[in-house]
């Protein structure tokens, strides 16, 4: 719960200091219980979740 706590607060603060006229790149730090989360639950990797979505493209696959 901790770590979602905390990926929720770092996702607000770098929403919060976008500039929508910039393509500057955000990074946001996912906790490793994400990845065994998802992995459960959809038997897909994140990395294969994210690249199978409408956001493939424009997700940097950072792993």
């Amino acid at each position: 719960m901790e770590e979602y706590l905390e990926l929720l607060r770092d996702f607000e603060i770098k929403k919060r200091d976008v500039d929508l006229k910039s393509n500057t790149k955000v990074a946001i730090t996912v906790p490793p219980s994400l990845f065994a989360v998802v992995q459960d639950v959809t038997k897909l990797s994140l990395q294969e979740n994210l690249q199978a979505s409408e956001f493939g493209e424009t997700v940097c696959d950072c792993f």
